[in-house]
């Protein structure tokens, strides 16, 4: 157990050595929040309040595209790729050799870039929107098992880039496969548009796959609580 925290604190420290890279995460973070809030802001202006067939608010709106912006923010880490640099480098056949889980090891290096992330990332993305355009949680219960749940998942997206990364084994490059995953996540998960909004026939499909747990699911228990 020791090695694993001292691993997780040796990626933390790495983080912290490319502070203008974070820099420039923040300011295109913002940005993207930023511009989302003004197309949400066009979209209500002609529905009347009415998406998707369902009443909703422009402060829910941008309490929603906040907690999305927010987990997106620290949910990725670059699992396959980290995986697929060792493969390519042959390090990998060090760590396999090692004492330790290989798997415990990404998993370790995956939390630690989580939580780094969320206090560099997730935190200001969080302040900005607060202090300009307020948001707007259910109450403090539903934003706990709403964090709960976004731990959930983080696993569920560990474990999708852990399978992508090992397919390195058999594919020179995953990038391609590491941004056709990313898509259908941000498209199938609700990160950019609640599942709501999708037809019936897509929202059907939707809940026969994890992605929902990822984005929507935490989401919908922070801002609206969950029956």
């Amino acid at each position: 157990m020791k090695f694993y925290l001292k691993y997780m604190g040796n990626v933390c420290k790495q983080g912290l050595v490319y502070r203008f890279d974070y820099t420039m995460k923040i300011i295109g973070s913002i940005t993207a929040l930023v511009v989302q809030y003004y197309i949400w802001k066009a979209l209500m202006s002609q529905t009347s309040g009415t998406i998707g067939q369902v009443n909703a608010d422009f402060q829910y709106m941008i309490t929603y595209i906040t907690i999305s912006a927010v987990i997106r923010a620290f949910v990725r880490s670059g699992t396959t790729g980290e995986i697929n640099g060792k493969i390519r480098s042959g390090s990998i056949a060090m760590d396999l050799i090692k004492p330790f889980s290989f798997m415990g090891l990404m998993f370790c290096s995956k939390i630690a870039k989580a939580v780094y992330q969320f206090i560099f990332l997730s935190v200001p993305l969080l302040l900005f929107s607060s202090i300009f355009w307020g948001i707007k949680f259910a109450g403090l219960i539903e934003v706990f098992w709403g964090i709960v749940s976004i731990g959930g998942g983080v696993i569920i997206m560990f474990l999708l880039e852990y399978i992508l990364g090992l397919l390195g084994f058999w594919f020179q490059q995953t990038w391609m496969l590491e941004r056709l995953l990313n898509d259908v996540i941000r498209f199938m998960s609700g990160a950019v548009f609640p599942i709501w909004v999708f037809p019936v026939s897509m929202q059907s499909i939707s809940k026969y796959l994890p992605f929902q747990y990822i984005y929507y699911e935490p989401i919908t228990m922070m801002t609206t609580g969950y029956n």
